[in-house]
């Protein structure tokens, strides 16, 4: 074998061992990508359902508030209700009164 083709041989190998080192740090390069994607998509899920679970505590409040609104108008309106059968028991007692002034007034 000549020279030449002893160099050539050593080219050859050398460049088919650079060629190796590519394709690992490639996959290496690859694995790490792959690797840092899926911590990215875990962390958005595990943010998603801390999301998910504010808006639930949300609804829940929201709901709470509601119901107590409708209780609160609930009782105002039995509280309007006792009220106007107040008012309609005081202009009796109004009336009654008049009458027996009128009765037991002196004649003019």
């Amino acid at each position: 074998m000549t020279e030449y083709e002893t160099a050539s041989l050593a080219l050859q190998t050398a460049s088919l061992d650079l060629q190796r080192y590519a394709v690992i740090a490639q996959v290496l390069i690859g694995a790490a990508q792959c690797l840092l994607i899926a911590g990215g998509l875990w962390l958005m899920k595990k943010a998603a359902s801390a999301r998910d679970a504010q808006h639930q505590e949300a609804r829940d409040q929201h709901q709470e508030t509601m119901v107590a609104l409708h209780q609160q108008g609930e009782a105002l309106r039995q509280q309007s209700e006792a009220l106007r059968q107040q008012g309609e028991a005081l202009r009796q007692q109004g009336d009654a009164l008049n009458a027996l002034i009128e009765r037991t007034a002196p004649p003019r």
